[in-house]
């Protein structure tokens, strides 16, 4: 535990993981979109590419502290732990970021990774190719003509693409996103040019929001509640998910719409009402108590 090279191992990873949980928080924000997740991905990617060179946080401050092999008042000593290389470690790190984290097998055969390496470079140009055609819609990609105004049939070729990709109607998506940059973001955006930018916010960054449904669905489907409806279910896992909170929840229009089916309310007088029996079979026994 007092060992050196132990402890700037132990720095160097810490800094690592602080960056992945970083950046394991902000691709599990439900709001987050794909551009936004593309920024951070890359961000983190550049972090790493700069920690081969200059250390992060934690371990620039180890080196500051032990130049004379003390550290938070404790001695240390060199011992036989074998030094991690740092470079090495964040570059594997950022090249696995780069590539997907994807993994081969050596038992394939070549055909089979040829495949794989195929569909592995469609998908990525596919990504490409998406992101690229997002960002027309970012106002300060736009280019501007001689006279100052932007081009007027920018990023047409790009949003087709888009609306192709999206089962949307691009002469209306391309309508609105004209009337948009004619306007140069000084107006709102216009309702031809909404449906493509709520299906862009909606395209999912990661399994996170799958994972708490599961989650919420082990709360709601207990031994003692097992014989729910799947539709009983999925409305329940919905409201628990999405809200809303009981503090804005109002009930009124539902309760009605109960009431109107011909069911009885609470407080309904002309209900049967429930016959409790009392066993009165320890009723001795009772008495001594």
């Amino acid at each position: 535990m007092t060992d050196v090279q132990f402890k700037k191992n132990l720095h160097a990873m810490s800094d690592a993981l602080d960056e992945m949980g970083d950046l394991s928080e902000i691709l599990q924000r439900q709001n987050i979109t794909l551009v936004e997740a593309d920024r951070a991905i890359r961000t983190t990617i550049r972090i790493f590419d700069s920690m081969t060179t200059q250390p992060g946080p934690k371990l620039d401050k180890l080196l500051c502290s032990i130049s004379e092999n003390t550290y938070k008042g404790i001695q240390l000593h060199e011992g036989r732990v074998v030094p991690i290389n740092t470079a090495q470690l964040y570059t594997s790190l950022a090249n696995n970021m780069r590539n997907g984290m994807i993994t081969t097998s050596s038992s394939h055969g070549s055909r089979y990774d040829a495949k794989r390496q195929t569909s592995q470079i469609e998908n990525e140009n596919t990504y490409t190719n998406l992101l690229a055609s997002i960002s027309v819609l970012v106002p300060k990609n736009w280019p501007k003509s001689n006279d100052g105004e932007v081009e007027i049939q920018y990023g047409d070729k790009e949003i087709r693409h888009l609306c192709t990709q999206f089962y949307l109607n691009d002469v209306q998506i391309i309508r609105g996103f004209r009337f948009y940059k004619m306007s140069g973001e000084k107006e709102e955006i216009p309702d031809d040019l909404k449906p493509l930018l709520n299906v862009i916010a909606s395209i999912p960054i990661s399994t996170s929001e799958c994972e708490r449904n599961f989650s919420s669905m082990n709360e709601i489907v207990t031994p003692l509640r097992s014989s729910l409806l799947v539709e009983t279910t999925a409305a329940l896992l919905f409201i628990n998910c999405v809200g809303p909170p009981l503090t804005q929840f109002n009930p009124e229009k539902y309760v009605r719409s109960w009431l109107a089916k011909g069911r009885h309310s609470a407080d309904d007088a002309a209900s049967r009402k429930r016959v409790h029996k009392l066993d009165k079979k320890y009723e001795l026994l009772w008495k001594l108590l």
